[in-house]
């Protein structure tokens, strides 16, 4: 079997979640991969570089408000100047799409259901490198009979 597998996952290493009002550290950690690829190399599988598709494939996923707002979240938070090391909301605006916030504090709490999913400066790098590997097979699934004669892939 083939498996996509790229350096950037690393890039997402959030150190903040709170659980019952303890902090914890999250089980989205770098040290995952690495199980993931001990166990690929145990099994004598083939690591794949992935294929960039662009936006058009997220766009399907989720809006242009949302991606323009990961794309830019760490940036205009490390603008702040004040700002903790990780995104973390402390507040979550009414979601009226009238309503939209336009300072960075209101789109984390508008885009973040709770403190659960912290981001940091690797994030956006982090999820556009998961879309990549993610979106290789049905790309490759719809775009070729060859494509889908093949084995799977593990993404």
């Amino acid at each position: 079997m083939k498996a996509v597998y790229s350096e950037c996952h690393r890039s997402h290493d959030p150190q903040f979640f709170l659980v019952r009002g303890v902090v914890k550290r999250t089980t989205e950690q770098p040290e995952r991969a690495d199980r993931l690829l001990a166990g690929l190399a145990a099994g004598k599988h083939q690591l794949i570089a992935p294929t960039a598709f662009g936006q058009g494939l997220r766009m399907r996923v989720h809006s242009a408000e949302y991606l323009d707002f990961l794309a830019e979240a760490w940036a205009a938070w490390s603008a702040l100047g004040d700002a903790g090391p990780e995104m973390i909301a402390n507040v979550h605006p009414v979601r009226y799409a009238a309503t939209y916030p336009t300072h960075i504090a209101g789109r984390l709490g508008w885009h973040t259901a709770d403190t659960g999913c912290p981001i940091g400066p690797g994030t956006w790098a982090a999820a556009c490198a998961a879309t990549m590997l993610s979106a290789i097979w049905p790309v490759a699934s719809v775009s070729s009979t060859t494509a889908r004669s093949q084995p799977p892939i593990y993404a």
